[in-house]
C-alpha cells in the first residue's frame, strides 16, 4: 500500500466521525433589543412648539366662585423641508396631559389633597378646559390647525391658548395642575 492511499483512508474516517447529528441538541439564544429613535434625525430641519409663558397663575374670581380664565400664546414653527415645500401641510395639536390636584386644610391645619367625590364630576381631570384659538382641545382628539406665516426659512403659527376653569372643589385652598400638548405633522 502506498503512502498516499493511507492518508486518504484516514481522512475519510475523520470526516465520518463529525457527520452524525442524531445526538446533537439544538441551541438557541434570545436577546432584547431596545433603542430610542430621534425622529428629527430623519429630516433636515426642526419642528418646535413653545409657550410664551412657562407658568400661568390664574386668580380667583369671586363672582364665578372659581378661577378666572387665563391664557398665553402658543408658537409652532417648522423648518422641515417637506412642510416648507408643501403649502397644504398643516399641524395637529393633541392634548397629552390635563391633570389637576386641589388641597384643603385638615383638622390639624395641614394641607392635604382633596379626593374626587364619586357623586360629582372628576375635578382632577375636568377642572380645566383647554381652548386653542377658541376651539376645544381634548385628549386623544387632535385639532388640525393651519400655519399663518410662510417664508423661505419655514412656517410658523401663533395660537391663542386659553385655560377655562370649571367648578373648584368645596374647601379648596390651593390647586395646581399640568397641561401638555404635542404637535405633529402628516408629511
Amino acid at each position: 500500500m502506498s503512502r498516499l492511499q493511507a492518508i486518504s483512508i484516514m481522512l475519510i474516517g475523520v470526516s465520518f466521525s463529525f457527520c452524525p447529528s442524531v445526538n446533537a441538541a439544538a441551541l438557541s439564544r434570545s436577546m432584547t433589543v431596545i433603542t430610542t429613535l430621534n425622529k428629527n434625525a430623519f429630516f433636515d430641519g426642526e419642528l418646535n412648539i413653545q409657550f410664551k409663558d412657562e407658568r400661568l397663575y390664574p386668580v380667583f374670581d369671586k363672582k364665578l366662585k372659581t378661577l378666572a380664565d387665563t391664557g398665553t400664546v402658543l408658537y409652532v414653527t417648522s423648518t422641515l423641508q417637506d412642510t416648507i415645500d408643501n403649502a397644504n401641510v398643516q399641524h395637529l395639536l393633541t392634548l397629552t396631559q390635563n391633570s389637576s390636584i386641589c388641597y384643603e386644610y385638615d383638622e390639624a391645619g395641614e394641607s392635604k389633597p382633596i379626593p374626587n367625590d364619586a357623586s360629582s364630576y372628576n375635578y382632577q381631570s375636568d377642572l380645566v378646559d383647554v381652548l386653542v384659538d377658541g376651539q376645544p382641545l381634548k385628549a386623544k382628539e387632535p385639532l388640525s390647525l393651519a400655519f399663518d406665516s410662510f417664508d423661505e426659512n419655514g412656517k410658523s403659527a401663533t395660537h391663542d391658548f386659553l385655560l377655562h376653569f370649571n367648578e373648584l372643589p368645596v374647601n379648596a385652598n390651593k390647586c395646581e395642575g399640568d397641561v401638555a400638548v404635542m404637535v405633529e405633522f402628516d408629511i
